[in-house]
Protein backbone atom coordinates (compact mmCIF):
# COMPACT_ATOMS: atom_id res chain seq x y z
CA UNK A 1 0.00 0.00 0.00
CA UNK A 2 1.30 3.32 -0.74
CA UNK A 3 1.05 6.08 1.39
CA UNK A 4 1.58 9.61 0.88
CA UNK A 5 1.61 11.84 3.58
CA UNK A 6 -0.13 15.13 4.29
CA UNK A 7 1.09 18.81 4.65
CA UNK A 8 -0.14 17.93 8.42
CA UNK A 9 2.06 15.27 9.63
CA UNK A 10 -0.70 12.53 9.08
CA UNK A 11 -2.28 10.27 6.66
CA UNK A 12 -5.76 8.26 7.47
CA UNK A 13 -5.72 4.55 6.33
CA UNK A 14 -8.86 2.93 5.18
CA UNK A 15 -9.33 -0.60 6.93
CA UNK A 16 -7.69 -3.77 4.56
CA UNK A 17 -9.17 -6.89 3.99
CA UNK A 18 -9.38 -8.88 6.85
CA UNK A 19 -6.61 -11.87 6.41
CA UNK A 20 -7.51 -15.41 6.71
CA UNK A 21 -5.56 -18.32 8.35
CA UNK A 22 -6.96 -21.93 8.36
CA UNK A 23 -8.37 -22.87 11.43
CA UNK A 24 -7.83 -19.51 12.94
CA UNK A 25 -10.30 -16.51 13.42
CA UNK A 26 -8.56 -12.83 12.95
CA UNK A 27 -9.43 -10.39 15.77
CA UNK A 28 -7.77 -7.90 14.84
CA UNK A 29 -4.84 -5.25 13.94
CA UNK A 30 -2.45 -4.49 16.67
CA UNK A 31 0.16 -1.26 16.81
CA UNK A 32 2.04 -3.04 20.22
CA UNK A 33 -0.81 -4.04 22.21
CA UNK A 34 -3.76 -1.73 21.05
CA UNK A 35 -6.59 -2.76 18.88
CA UNK A 36 -6.34 -0.46 15.50
CA UNK A 37 -9.50 1.38 15.09
CA UNK A 38 -10.41 2.42 11.23
CA UNK A 39 -9.63 4.69 9.96
CA UNK A 40 -6.45 4.82 11.48
CA UNK A 41 -4.40 8.00 11.56
CA UNK A 42 -0.64 6.88 11.19
CA UNK A 43 1.41 9.27 11.85
CA UNK A 44 4.84 7.63 11.57
CA UNK A 45 6.40 4.36 10.03
CA UNK A 46 4.07 1.84 11.95
CA UNK A 47 4.17 -1.88 11.60
CA UNK A 48 0.62 -3.23 12.46
CA UNK A 49 0.46 -6.86 13.53
CA UNK A 50 -2.26 -9.58 12.68
CA UNK A 51 -4.00 -11.09 16.30
CA UNK A 52 -5.15 -14.48 15.65
CA UNK A 53 -6.88 -17.25 18.20
CA UNK A 54 -7.22 -20.54 17.17
CA UNK A 55 -10.49 -22.27 16.45
CA UNK A 56 -12.23 -24.41 19.12
CA UNK A 57 -11.90 -28.48 18.43
CA UNK A 58 -14.49 -30.86 18.86
CA UNK A 59 -15.04 -34.34 19.50
CA UNK A 60 -16.31 -36.92 17.89
CA UNK A 61 -17.08 -40.03 19.40
CA UNK A 62 -17.73 -43.70 18.20
CA UNK A 63 -20.90 -45.62 20.12
CA UNK A 64 -21.00 -49.29 19.59
CA UNK A 65 -24.74 -49.34 19.90
CA UNK A 66 -24.81 -52.78 21.25
CA UNK A 67 -27.46 -53.85 24.02
CA UNK A 68 -26.87 -57.83 23.57
CA UNK A 69 -23.02 -57.33 21.61
CA UNK A 70 -21.24 -57.60 24.22
CA UNK A 71 -18.00 -58.12 21.91
CA UNK A 72 -17.80 -55.65 19.91
CA UNK A 73 -14.71 -53.29 19.58
CA UNK A 74 -15.00 -49.20 19.20
CA UNK A 75 -12.38 -46.96 17.95
CA UNK A 76 -11.42 -44.16 20.29
CA UNK A 77 -12.85 -40.50 20.10
CA UNK A 78 -10.88 -37.86 18.93
CA UNK A 79 -10.68 -33.75 18.94
CA UNK A 80 -11.13 -32.04 15.29
CA UNK A 81 -11.73 -28.80 13.86
CA UNK A 82 -15.29 -27.86 12.14
CA UNK A 83 -15.24 -28.38 8.64
CA UNK A 84 -12.49 -31.10 9.02
CA UNK A 85 -12.58 -34.40 7.04
CA UNK A 86 -11.56 -37.51 9.21
CA UNK A 87 -10.31 -40.56 8.06
CA UNK A 88 -12.95 -43.85 8.53
CA UNK A 89 -11.45 -45.62 11.43
CA UNK A 90 -10.93 -49.34 11.56
CA UNK A 91 -14.37 -51.50 11.77
CA UNK A 92 -15.92 -52.65 14.65
CA UNK A 93 -15.77 -56.18 15.49
CA UNK A 94 -18.15 -58.79 16.92
CA UNK A 95 -18.76 -63.00 16.65
CA UNK A 96 -22.03 -62.49 17.37
CA UNK A 97 -22.97 -59.66 14.13
CA UNK A 98 -22.17 -58.00 10.87
CA UNK A 99 -20.65 -54.69 11.09
CA UNK A 100 -22.64 -52.66 8.65
CA UNK A 101 -21.14 -48.81 9.09
CA UNK A 102 -21.00 -45.72 11.07
CA UNK A 103 -24.36 -43.50 11.06
CA UNK A 104 -24.33 -39.93 12.11
CA UNK A 105 -27.86 -38.50 12.43
CA UNK A 106 -29.78 -41.36 11.21
CA UNK A 107 -27.85 -41.16 8.04
CA UNK A 108 -24.94 -43.14 7.02
CA UNK A 109 -21.16 -41.43 7.04
CA UNK A 110 -19.51 -41.90 3.42
CA UNK A 111 -16.08 -40.76 5.19
CA UNK A 112 -14.90 -39.46 1.56
CA UNK A 113 -17.44 -36.42 2.08
CA UNK A 114 -18.18 -36.36 6.03
CA UNK A 115 -16.32 -33.16 7.74
CA UNK A 116 -16.62 -32.46 11.41
CA UNK A 117 -19.69 -30.74 12.01
CA UNK A 118 -19.63 -27.36 14.63
CA UNK A 119 -20.08 -29.10 17.92
CA UNK A 120 -18.56 -32.62 17.04
CA UNK A 121 -20.51 -35.89 16.11
CA UNK A 122 -21.40 -38.95 17.65
CA UNK A 123 -21.03 -41.25 14.94
CA UNK A 124 -23.29 -44.65 16.07
CA UNK A 125 -22.48 -48.31 14.83
CA UNK A 126 -25.49 -50.41 12.61
CA UNK A 127 -24.94 -53.81 12.65
CA UNK A 128 -26.79 -56.93 11.51
CA UNK A 129 -28.20 -59.67 13.92
CA UNK A 130 -30.42 -62.63 13.48
CA UNK A 131 -31.46 -64.88 16.09
CA UNK A 132 -32.74 -67.94 14.61
CA UNK A 133 -35.37 -70.86 16.82
CA UNK A 134 -35.03 -73.88 15.38
CA UNK A 135 -37.49 -76.53 16.28
CA UNK A 136 -36.10 -80.15 17.35
CA UNK A 137 -37.57 -81.81 13.50
CA UNK A 138 -35.03 -78.79 11.35
CA UNK A 139 -32.15 -80.96 9.60
CA UNK A 140 -29.75 -79.84 7.51
CA UNK A 141 -30.54 -76.39 7.48
CA UNK A 142 -27.50 -73.91 7.39
CA UNK A 143 -27.88 -69.75 8.60
CA UNK A 144 -26.39 -67.61 5.58
CA UNK A 145 -25.78 -63.90 4.99
CA UNK A 146 -26.28 -62.62 1.84
CA UNK A 147 -24.39 -59.52 1.97
CA UNK A 148 -25.50 -57.42 -1.05
CA UNK A 149 -29.11 -57.90 0.25
CA UNK A 150 -27.83 -57.18 4.26
CA UNK A 151 -29.52 -60.06 5.58
CA UNK A 152 -29.81 -63.75 6.80
CA UNK A 153 -31.31 -67.01 5.40
CA UNK A 154 -31.57 -69.98 6.18
CA UNK A 155 -30.44 -72.71 3.34
CA UNK A 156 -31.37 -76.31 2.78
CA UNK A 157 -34.34 -76.54 5.46
CA UNK A 158 -35.67 -80.30 5.41
CA UNK A 159 -38.57 -80.99 7.63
Amino acid sequence: MEILWSKYGFVHIEKPTDPTKTNYSFTGWYDGNTKVTWPYKLTSNKTLKAKWTQDPKYTVSFKANTESITDATTPSSGSYFAGEKISAPTNPTSEHAVFEGWYYNGSKVNFSSFTVPTGGAELVAHWNTATVSLGSTLTDANLKYDNSAKQFYIEGINL
